[in-house]
């Protein structure tokens, strides 16, 4: 009798145990006081995506701490439907590598991402879920956490012909600044008064500003000597190589400390170029006879003896020119 009793308390006791398990599954298949919240609430494409921010949060004693849940986020729409990724979640005692949900309560939340597709417009998002305990699986009513789907930035019209002033914005300003040394005929000494000319004065107030303006470099540097028509093309084109070593020392002597990285050198010789713009700028009164005479001729030597020809004329180079 005693054999009989107990055998009646342990499937009492079985029953009563069942009962509890399958009440509390029963729970998790309700949902009833879960909490869902997506963000946005009305969702929205953004660069052909779709994403959605949901946030479940479970009572205390919601999730069996035996049970694991599959959770599948799913867009519907007309025409069809996209599946998120697969979302996965265990109670306290499974010993498994899904996210744990205390029997104490929690909030999980999920970032989730669609991809956009026509229709898609219509759509609503809704999570569709699946308890497994034991060796049995318990599916959950599918629950809709989200409406619509905003569709503005498509809307707009890429057509047509768009205008834009230039602002004139330059990220980098770039400025040439150029100072003269005159030299006496035929000399290639540099006097002291060609340091106080306005040309040289403004060029040493522009290295001045380099040194205290942080943001302003130096690119690059320049010497370029020159030499008056007279006196033939060989002793000109040396005359011109001393002046672009006097010029190069004039310069170290103006800059001070300022520092030059690849300061290029050059001796042209002879500078007709020059020589042609200064009898044009001039009030020399046959300077287009000159000038006839630089257009006729090219050969340096033939240019000399022809103006050098106009003897007074060439008395009047010597002063004005």
């Amino acid at each position: 009798m005693k054999r009989i009793l107990t055998y009646a308390a342990l499937a009492a006791l079985a029953l009563i145990s069942s009962s509890c398990a399958k009440s509390r599954l029963e729970q998790m298949q309700l949902a009833k006081d879960v909490d869902i919240k997506c963000t946005p609430e009305v969702l929205e494409i953004v660069s052909g995506k779709i994403p959605a921010t949901v946030s479940v949060t479970c009572p205390k004693g919601y999730f069996h701490p035996k049970a694991t849940m599959d959770v599948t986020p799913v867009l519907v729409y007309e025409g069809g439907e996209i599946e998120g990724r697969l979302l996965q979640y265990q109670g306290d005692k499974v010993k498994d590598n899904y996210k744990t949900v205390s029997s104490q309560g929690a909030t999980i939340t999920e970032k989730l991402s669609f991809p956009y597709k026509p229709g898609c417009e219509k759509a609503h998002l809704e999570l569709r879920s699946v308890i497994h305990y034991k060796d049995k699986s318990y599916p959950v009513d599918p629950i809709k956490v989200a409406d619509g789907c905003l569709a503005t930035y498509m809307l707009a019209d890429l057509d047509g012909v768009y205008e834009f002033k230039p602002d004139g914005y330059q990220p980098i300003l770039y400025r040439t600044t150029e100072g003269r040394i005159l030299y006496d005929v035929n000399s290639d000494r540099v006097n002291q008064e060609q340091f106080e000319t306005n040309s040289m004065v403004n060029y040493k107030n522009s290295l001045d500003y380099l040194k205290e303006d942080e943001r302003t470099t130096i690119k690059g540097t320049q010497i370029v000597a020159y030499a008056s028509p007279e006196g033939g093309k060989d002793y000109n084109a040396k005359l011109s190589d001393k002046r672009a070593d006097t010029a190069q020392k004039a310069l170290d002597k103006v800059a001070g400390d300022v520092e030059f990285t690849g300061t290029e050198v050059k001796s042209v010789g002879q500078d007709w170029d020059g020589f042609q713009e200064a009898v044009s700028k001039s009030n020399i009164e046959d300077k287009d006879l000159i000038l006839r005479v630089l257009s006729m001729y090219s050969d340096p030597a033939v240019r000399e003896s022809e103006i050098r020809n106009l003897s007074q004329i060439y008395s009047e180079i010597n002063k004005k020119v």
